[in-house]
């Protein structure tokens, strides 16, 4: 569209992207929550919907794949519906708003929301927590609030717990940092980083419990300084592990996001399935159809889709229009184990996600189909996960700590494997 308001010089005073209009409303208007809405200005007959997509890079072929399902006779699978998170960011140049994270400024929360639903990374996720918390942490620092953290009594395994799940899941992660009338740090808080956003320059953190694509009402800190203003008691520490490639971090579910997707999937539909007690497939045989039209053919087979396939309802079918004045046919189709055939794909996902983490089912209690697993292949591959997971994750923490007191060894981690070195160590010397 620019480039045609170029050509036709004189018809077009000016064309902009809905980002730049964003900006510019930003900068003229401020806050657009604040102003009053007048029912009169309500969209007529209803809200576009997906319509909204037609105008921005890509849209009208978005909207296709919304509003039309194409026609497939040998279709005879299960109709899978999955919503994988999109993560994309758009260029902002305006350092005064935070960059949307995300094509819909939610990929974060969509992304929590599918980890919550995944047997798999909810197993990793709780296993990591658990190893952190047989830890001794040693703390060399002091803070008011001792022996907790902050003054909701939260204590600092708890805090370095939340900051390794969020590390796990976002690639990222932040802590409110408090000070007190002394200019002594009195309160470190875990803020969970779907609640965050930032501006492109990064040194400045957008604090909202209910983000939108267009949030305005949220609260804006600085970002930790260790030359702050004394009058500042309140700024936030954030992590991101994408350096500045982009504004935030990289999930360490990144590469398996579709496998995330596939094994809910998988799941709902096995217990449906179940539910349902293993409905059958089914060849639909519609009389007097052969006059519809492409649209209306694909309006049937949608409707027929959506309330008895797909992995909410177990079913499938294979629809056939034909001319005569025949009674409406329905004929089952054998059974060709489609149910096993979804096992199998939760089987296969499941794998992909331990091994995007370095992780195998069995050091988490669930064993796998393979037999033989020793405890030192046990051992090996918790040594392994260790050491490409646990510990990059817990030397991170570490170093926020450091950071933040402006001291080496801030926390300390006491293993048991430390403590019978250390053991074996005093009885060499004596």
């Amino acid at each position: 569209k620019k480039n045609e308001a170029d050509e036709e010089d004189g018809l077009i005073d000016v064309s902009i992207t809905f980002e730049e209009l964003k900006i510019w409303i930003a900068d003229k208007i401020g806050d657009i929550s604040e102003i009053k809405k007048e029912s009169c200005f309500e969209f007529v007959p209803y809200s576009a919907h997906e319509g909204t997509l037609y105008p921005i890079n890509g849209g009208m072929n978005k909207t296709k794949k919304k509003s039309t399902i194409s026609l497939s006779f040998s279709d005879v699978s299960p109709d899978i519906r999955v919503n994988v998170p999109y993560y994309k960011e758009p260029v902002v140049r305006n350092e005064k708003i935070p960059v949307q994270y995300g094509d819909n400024n939610l990929f974060p929360n969509e992304l929590l929301e599918l980890v919550q639903q995944s047997v798999s990374a909810q197993s990793i996720l709780t296993g990591t927590k658990q190893i952190i918390s047989n830890y001794d942490i040693v703390q060399n620092f002091n803070l008011p609030c001792d022996p907790f953290v902050n003054n909701d009594h939260q204590s600092l395994i708890n805090l370095i717990t939340n900051l390794s799940h969020d590390y796990l899941v976002f690639g990222a992660f932040a802590i409110q940092v408090s000070w007190n009338k002394l200019n002594q740090i009195s309160e470190l808080i875990h803020i969970p980083f779907e609640m965050i956003r930032m501006n492109v320059t990064k040194d400045k953190i957008f604090f909202n419990r209910f983000w939108s694509r267009y949030s305005t009402n949220s609260v804006v800190y600085n970002r930790f300084s260790l030359n702050r203003n004394e009058d500042e008691y309140s700024q936030i520490y954030v992590y991101t592990n994408n350096g500045y490639r982009s504004t935030y971090g990289m999930s360490l579910f990144s590469g398996v996001l579709n496998d995330l997707a596939s094994e809910v999937s998988a799941s709902q539909y096995i217990k449906n399935s179940l539910d349902s007690g293993l409905a059958s497939r089914f060849i639909i045989d519609l009389p007097n159809s052969a006059n519809l039209d492409d649209d209306q053919k694909a309006d049937i087979e949608r409707a027929i889709k959506d309330k008895f396939c797909g992995s909410a309802n177990s079913g499938s079918f294979m629809m056939y229009f034909n001319n005569s004045n025949d009674e409406l046919k329905i004929t089952q189709i054998a059974d060709d184990n489609s149910h096993e055939r979804f096992k199998a794909i939760a089987d296969y996902t499941r794998q992909n996600i331990f091994m995007a983490l370095h992780a195998t089912p069995n050091i988490f209690g669930s064993p796998t189909a393979t037999t033989g697993f020793s405890s030192q292949e046990y051992q090996d591959a918790y040594n392994l996960f260790y050491k490409m997971t646990v510990a990059p994750c817990l030397n991170t923490i570490t170093e926020a700590f450091n950071v933040i007191f402006n001291m080496d060894k801030a926390i300390e981690y006491i293993t048991e494997s430390k403590v019978q070195d250390d053991l074996i160590n005093e009885d060499d010397e004596t």
